[in-house]
């Protein structure tokens, strides 16, 4: 207490108004306090609600109804009270179950028990979608059920609340993503899915078969005909058309590769964030890292969003719940590691940098089987990981590749040991290995084409086909680059990768709804059992 206070309040009590407006003022806030519960139920909000049931728990005089409506974070429901007064409407093949679907109205007010803050107390409603318990999968698990038995089931995984909030977090990363780069002056734009180029030159490519015509055959008789049209493995090559005219673009778009890998990190059907922008720096170096920053910071913002950080508005705590949920129980893997790489600077290394520390480390693991890393060959995904995990200690860009392992659009460079290098960077992540691929744009017609012959050798005839073919080489390589092209690069980041790693997952067939993976994987197999074909 204040020096002096006792004093000057023993003084005032001898005051007979003072005391009296004392005491008057203490009961006032007493009351005030006492009233205060059932003022919060008298201001109550009526309201209609359509939700799946979660569970059902009767008692003798009321039940309680949990309910899921995708609205809140976590595995959070709503708590609905039917007392034995208010009967629900119910017809045949709709009964009140877990599983099934009602709408209800009632009026939501503070809960008087413990473990929620409202209770939706009913007034009436009716059971609208029935469920059949011996056909449902997940009933017998409380909706939690095993991967294996949630993948087989897609069409019914946004029951899952796993599954459910992995998909919140994916609509908040992107949005952020596309506000961050909103603000940044790029334009959203809508290249096409279908394409006769192929700018990766791997062959892995699926092709659109027309149904034949005579007209289709009349035209390959005379060697007329159309020129065959893929499934996009990625949007760069229209990227770069498109920011002729618009300067910095950007786009979320589907791509498709043909590969079987039976990996946690490889789907046939997968989607993309990638980004093209004019470069203004005057050495190659310096204009790298412009879009490394580009890449990092659009990230970070999306990243932010997704988990609910450093903001206190209410969305903001609902990320935040969803995020702890999908961490909560896993051991190993803890929210505050993502979160302090997210706050920290992310390194940067050059590819010989990484394969000096790769050769260290070998020499110094003296159980090591395998052959020792060399310059000129790439890096496994473990290697990856490795310089992730233990060397970064968070992501890394790994930049200057040897221009052999990159595709012809990559420029090209040389390094202090006059190697050729292609001007391009992965970003590597714990846990995964490579998130994000990007490089500056060749923008010399000769190197193009040169690039183009040497690709010849090393690739099959479509790959070939794809990527020096004479269509490509009229717009990309000879239109293009003689049309006021500035200085530029991009890069593309795989979306299921990504979320895979903010939401916690262990493959990215559980961040994709459905996803399509290679028909002779291992994935592919263990999922044989499931009935559907999605």
């Amino acid at each position: 207490m204040e020096a002096g206070a006792y004093e000057r309040f023993e003084e005032k009590k001898l005051d007979p108004e003072w005391l009296k407006a004392f005491k008057e003022e203490g009961e006032r806030k007493k009351a005030a306090k006492e009233k205060q519960p059932d003022e919060r139920i008298e201001e109550s909000v009526s309201a209609t609600i359509q939700a799946t049931v979660r569970s059902v728990r009767v008692h003798s005089k009321v039940s309680f109804l949990n309910l899921s409506d995708g609205s809140l974070a976590g595995d959070s429901t709503i708590q609905a009270v039917l007392r034995n007064s208010v009967t629900l409407k119910e017809a045949e093949g709709k009964i009140l179950s877990p599983g099934a679907a009602v709408r209800l109205t009632g009026k939501l007010q503070a809960s008087r028990g413990k473990g929620q803050q409202l209770d939706f107390v009913i007034n009436s409603g009716s059971v609208v979608a029935g469920c059949d318990a011996a056909r449902h999968p997940f009933l017998s698990t409380s909706f939690e059920p095993s991967t294996s038995l949630a993948r087989k089931n897609a069409h019914l995984r946004t029951q899952i609340p796993s599954f459910a909030a992995t998909l919140r977090l994916r609509a908040r990363l992107e949005a952020a993503m596309a506000s961050y780069l909103d603000g940044k002056g790029y334009t959203q734009v809508r290249p096409p899915i279908m394409t006769s180029s192929d700018c990766e030159g791997g062959g892995e490519v699926f092709q659109v078969v027309e149904p034949k015509s005579k007209k289709d055959k009349d035209m390959a008789s005379a060697g007329t005909a159309a020129t065959p049209t893929y499934l996009t493995v990625s949007s760069q090559l229209h990227l770069e058309a498109l920011m002729l005219g618009l300067g910095r673009v950007y786009t979320f778009t589907p791509a498709f590769r043909a590969e079987d890998s039976a990996t946690n990190r490889h789907l046939r059907e997968f989607w993309m964030c990638e980004v093209e922008m004019p470069t203004m720096s005057d050495s190659a170096a310096s204009e790298l890292q412009e879009v490394i920053v580009i890449a990092e910071e659009s990230i970070k913002a999306g990243a932010r969003a997704a988990l609910g950080i450093a903001s206190g508005n209410e969305e903001a705590q609902v990320a935040r719940q969803d995020a702890q949920y999908l961490y909560a129980g896993v051991e190993g893997k803890r929210l505050d590691d993502l979160e302090r790489y997210i706050d920290q600077p992310w390194a940067r290394m050059t590819y010989g940098d990484a394969i000096e520390t790769l050769q260290r480390h070998h020499v110094g693991n003296n159980g090591s089987s395998t052959p020792p890393p060399a310059w000129g060959h790439d890096l496994s995904s473990e290697q990856e990981r490795f310089l992730a995990e233990q060397v970064a200690q968070g992501p890394v860009f790994v930049t200057d590749y040897p221009a052999h392992l990159k595709p012809f659009y990559m420029r090209e460079g040389e390094d202090a040991e006059g190697r050729r290098i292609a001007r391009c960077f992965d970003l590597l992540v714990p846990g995964l290995g490579e998130l994000v691929g990007g490089s500056l744009r060749e923008d010399n017609i000769a190197v193009l084409k040169r690039k183009q012959q040497e690709a010849k050798g090393n690739r099959d005839d479509r790959a070939e086909a794809l990527s020096s073919s004479s269509a490509l080489n009229a717009w990309y390589v000879d239109s293009l680059r003689s049309s006021g092209m500035p200085p530029h690069g991009g890069f593309g980041i795989g979306m299921e990768r990504l979320v895979a790693w903010l939401a916690n997952r262990e493959s990215v067939r559980d961040v994709s709804a459905f996803p399509r993976v290679g028909r002779s994987s291992a994935a592919a197999i263990s999922e044989a059992g499931a009935r559907w074909q999605y």
